[in-house]
């Protein structure tokens, strides 16, 4: 009885030996040309002439192959035969000489995306499957070359297990990338990023040509708003395309055609796109409101101070507000530890955990002492009728079963709009006190950089919102004098 008798794990190079022997005796014996891998055979041939009705004309064809298998007992496998073509399967990829391409048959694309089905942000995956995809995904990058890219990650997320792990032990899938972006910014941008590949299924692009997608597709894509969005809605988009890249450690190809199609579509913006600025929040707003709330009532307790502090300390709502109870990141809203001691007016200075510009370490800003609608008052106000240990959410109030509950932006601005429409004022939103307090600043003889400095405004969003101008600018402009004369002298004032 004859047997390996080294084992199995030298029978591939053993194979190997006996499958180059008969290659080549199949290219001594009239095969044109003959490629090999392990037992994958793949056999060629070329045109030799024409036959007399046109037909081409080659130096053999399949039966000399089945003949000298047969010969040397050679056992092909007929099931897996397949004729002579131009396009065929080989190692696993989809090869066509007439086009002078290659790529994965669809089959095994269904196949690996199936495989990848479980992989969410999250997810437990053992370490059988990680090593699983990352053979399948090496394999997949020789015809999917900027797949590349990707694997390093998957090369750190392998190298997150131990080396004695046993391979059903799972590791879960981190979101730390994915957590780069605001909840309401991912929001937004995943609703870009589902128009984009509606976009692209609608002309047949496949989805792996999407991604990294070239710039013509880009341009293509941002074009196809044109006339419809305005350029800065369009570039929004583009930018969350943009994120989604990065997510996916894919190269952005948005370059200068990109830019000056977004110019172009700016340029094409339909009317209705112009809409009118946000209505700012003024201190006859802020009077009527304050006016109407019962002072007794621990809704409008924090009401009030709510209110009073988004406007003095330019403060957004959703920085202090939830958008519902159950609907925010634990550890982002202010509580009442937040505070810092009081100054010799009372002003304080109070941190919010997390905004945009400061994500996770948030921002300090100041609620100064006023004469009317002060905001130190409110805030006693609100302790006295609402106030809980260090540790309990500042904007919360109690409600009349005597459990304590969020203020929600929602009902926040519920109960503000119903107020200023009964008493003739426009409809505000969630940004007006923020935007109406810088204003009645500006308008109050602050500088502008202390403002910018107490609102956290970036320079560029601090002149967009700036609203009444028309009275701010001459506060700082009309009947200027030179400080220096025609010949570089100071300018001696008037008497």
């Amino acid at each position: 009885m004859a047997g390996l008798t080294f084992g199995i794990c030298p029978a591939p190079g053993i194979f190997g030996l006996v499958a180059d022997a008969i290659v080549w005796i199949f290219l001594h014996k009239g095969v044109d040309a003959l490629l090999k891998w392990v037992d994958d055979f793949i056999f060629f041939r070329y045109r030799r002439g024409s036959l007399l009705d046109g037909s081409p004309l080659y130096g053999y064809d399949e039966s000399l192959i089945w003949n000298i298998a047969e010969d040397l007992g050679w056992p092909w496998a007929r099931e897996k035969f397949v004729p002579f073509a131009t396009s065929f399967t080989y190692i696993g990829f989809l090869w066509s000489l007439a086009d002078k391409t290659v790529s994965l048959p669809a089959v095994k694309r269904t196949k690996y995306l199936d495989k990848l089905s479980s992989w969410d942000l999250g997810a437990l995956i053992s370490l059988r499957d990680v090593e699983s995809v990352i053979g399948t995904l090496n394999h997949v990058t020789l015809v999917v070359p900027h797949g590349r890219s990707h694997l390093p990650a998957l090369y750190r997320f392998r190298a997150s297990f131990p080396a004695s792990s046993p391979p059903w032990v799972r590791h879960r899938v981190t979101p730390t990338l994915a957590n780069a972006w605001m909840p309401s910014t991912k929001s937004r941008y995943a609703h870009a990023v589902s128009q984009f590949l509606d976009f692209c299924s609608s002309r047949d692009i496949a989805p792996w040509e999407c991604l990294p997608a070239p710039e013509a597709l880009l341009c293509s894509f941002a074009a196809s708003f044109a006339g419809k969005l305005s350029g800065s809605t369009i570039r929004n988009k583009c930018s969350a395309l943009r994120s989604w890249h990065i997510q996916n450690n894919a190269h952005w190809f948005g370059g200068t055609q990109l830019n000056y199609v977004l110019k172009g579509a700016e340029n094409m913006r339909p009317i209705h796109s112009r809409v009118a600025p946000r209505c700012a929040v003024t201190k006859p707003m802020l009077d009527a409101l304050t006016g109407d709330l019962n002072t007794t009532s621990p809704f409008d307790a924090c009401m009030l101070f709510v209110a009073s502090a988004c406007f003095w300390g330019q403060i957004c709502l959703g920085e202090l507000l939830p958008v519902a109870e159950k609907r925010f990141a634990p550890g982002s809203l202010p509580t009442w530890s937040d505070f810092r001691v009081p100054n010799e007016n009372g002003s304080r200075m109070l941190h919010l955990p997390r905004t945009k510009c400061g994500g996770v370490l948030g921002e300090d800003v100041m609620l100064t002492r006023q004469q009317e609608c002060d905001p130190i008052s409110a805030l006693r106000l609100h302790r006295a009728l609402n106030g809980g240990d260090p540790l309990s959410p500042l904007a919360a109030y109690i409600a009349s079963d005597g459990t304590r509950r969020f203020m929600t932006k929602h009902a926040f601005l519920r109960r503000c709009r119903s107020i200023l429409a009964e008493k003739g004022f426009p409809l505000i939103s969630g940004h007006s006190f923020r935007i109406g307090g810088t204003t009645h600043l500006l308008l109050s003889g602050v500088p502008p950089d202390i403002v910018r400095i107490m609102g956290r405004w970036s320079s560029d969003s601090f002149l967009r919102y700036w609203r009444s101008l028309d009275v701010i600018a001459p506060l700082y402009a009309e009947f200027l004098v030179p400080l220096l004369n025609g010949d570089g002298g100071r300018q001696r004032p008037s008497s």
